[in-house]
Order: C-alpha cells, then structure tokens, then sequence
C-alpha cells in the first residue's frame, strides 16, 4: 500500500469493520480534534505523554498498512496476531484522549489570558454540545447497526445449524483413533469441544513450529500426487475432512512461513475444489459444510503402501 493511503487509512478514523468494510466514511471532526490537542500539547509544552504515544502507534500502524507482518512494526504487530483492527484500535483508543487535552488545554490558556475562570468551563461545554448535536448526532444508529449485524443479523456465522447437523453426524461414525483435517475458519473446532473428536488444526493460520497444520491447509488438495502430503495424512490418521464453504474473509499476514500471503482468505486453498478427488467421498452434506470421508488405499499409494505394510 502506497504511504499516502496508509497515512490516511491510519489517521482517517473510518469506521471500519462489518458496518464499513471498505473504509469509506472517515471520521474527519475527530481528526481536527485530534490535530488541536496535539498543538496544543505542542505549544503549551504540556502532556507530552499521549502525543508521543499516538505518534508511536501511528508509525506502527502506517508500517503495518505498508507491509503487513514484516519489518519492524512486526515486532510489536505480532503480539497481536498481525491483525489490522486490532493494531489499529490503539490509534483509536488515544484519539479521544488527545481531543479532550486539546480542549481543555486551549479553553484552560483562554480563560488564564482573559482572567475569567468562568470561560473555561463555558468554552468545554459549548465544545461538547456541538459535537454531541453535530458529528456524534448519528452515533446511536452507527452502534445499533454495528450490535445488529454481530447478533440479530450477524454478517456471518461461524457455526450454524449446517455445523451441528455436521458435528452430530461425525460424532455418531468417527471411530477411536481416527482424525478430522479441518480449517479453524468454521465451526469444525466445536468436534473437539462437544464431541471430543480430534481434529488437525485449532488456528486458521496453522501454528508456528507445527508445519504439517499450515502446510496441508495450502497443499491437501495434492495428496493424490503428492507422497509427501499423503504420509502426513497417513502420519495422522486422517479418515475425515471438513469443510465449510461458507467463512468469513480473515487476515492472512504473518502466516508461518508466509504460506498465506497478505491478501487474506476464506477458504483454505488446500480445501477448495475437493469433490472428484480419488479416494474422497462425500459422506455428509448440509448446506455449506460437507464432511469427506478419506481413503488412502483409494489413491494408490495409501497408507499400507506409505508404511512399507
């Protein structure tokens, strides 16, 4: 992303998320509000504090918008998963901070240099009327809207019906020993947690140190062709694959060993385009989420043969 639109998608103040995915209404009131306390704290010499850690955090999300789990805005981005809306949130969080020390720095100096306390309290009041009647006047339908779409119309679901018709089915045929290859990105994880089923992965990156969890969620697709993807299987005593084609886009920034890339996904492109596969059958379907059952046997190379039996 070029400088000048991170600069702007960083100190834009968009509202983001599910209500604005594509950053489109920026909040420009808070940023002028933003700039006068940060003058102020400038020129007064004053609570240096939270300018310098808006200016801290801004730098880490610019950098952050430009190269997204690399350089060394990782080393901070990382604790937070690399995800943008939550890096970003500090930016946030200290905008009100330095609107309200602006505020009342300047009405504090006007008041000193008219030798009228009184004007003090005035100048804040009348600050946070016009706010309140003018930019923040449609807060409360923003805030419905964003409480709506999280739970009386959530934008998506991450387990839904099709999921517990999915995980009961599993819970009644998968036998001791046998696994699930899943992608965390829908509710495949639940067969663990209501069921007790073992399934190949818990995080929708795949965990750092464990490369077989990422690496077949990029790769499984190629077991038939691939020894190498068909011994891990093996290796794991997958019987059963999961899948959900109906997930939430996620960021992919930071994957272990960049698998992913930086645009994000919703699919695991090892779970695309599965059906017709040798040696996978679909066993259940509802919906968006089909369950597969495996057979290595069925690719002519299956387990006995991987194993030497």
């Amino acid at each position: 992303m070029p400088f000048y639109q991170a600069l702007g998608e960083t100190l834009g103040f968009p509202y983001s998320g599910g209500i604005d995915p594509d950053q489109t209404r920026s909040q420009t009131w808070v940023l002028l509000l933003v700039l006068v306390g940060i003058g102020a704290v400038v020129a007064l010499r004053r609570g240096i504090g939270p300018v310098a850690a808006f200016t801290v955090w801004s730098a880490i999300v610019i950098g952050a918008w430009r190269s997204p789990g690399t350089g060394v805005d990782a080393l901070v981005t990382r604790f937070f998963y690399h995800a943008m809306l939550r890096t970003w949130s500090h930016v946030y969080l200290l905008a009100p901070v330095l609107a309200g020390l602006g505020v009342v720095l300047v009405a504090n100096r006007v008041a000193v240099l008219g030798r009228r306390p009184w004007f003090a309290l005035a100048l804040v009041a009348a600050v946070f009327a016009g706010y309140a009647a003018g930019p923040a006047a449609g807060y409360a339908r923003i805030v419905e809207l964003s409480v709506a779409t999280r739970y009386r119309t959530p934008e998506f679901v991450r387990i839904g019906p099709d999921d517990d018709a999915a995980i009961a089915w599993l819970g009644a045929h998968v036998r001791s020993g046998e696994r699930v290859f899943n992608s965390p990105n829908d509710g495949s994880t639940y067969l663990y947690v209501e069921r007790g089923i073992p399934v190949v992965n818990i995080y929708p990156l795949g965990l750092t140190g464990v490369p077989y969890t990422y690496r077949l969620l990029q790769t499984f697709d190629t077991y038939p062709t691939d020894p190498a993807v068909r011994q891990q299987l093996a290796d794991l005593d997958v019987r059963w694959v999961y899948v959900d084609t109906d997930t939430p886009g996620i960021g992919s920034a930071g994957s272990p060993e960049d698998w992913a890339g930086p645009d994000g996904f919703r699919l695991a492109p090892g779970l695309q385009n599965l059906d017709g596969l040798p040696g996978l059958t679909v066993a259940f379907r509802s919906g968006s989420v089909t369950v597969y059952a495996l057979d290595l046997d069925a690719t002519g190379s299956g387990r006995g043969a991987l194993s030497g039996r």
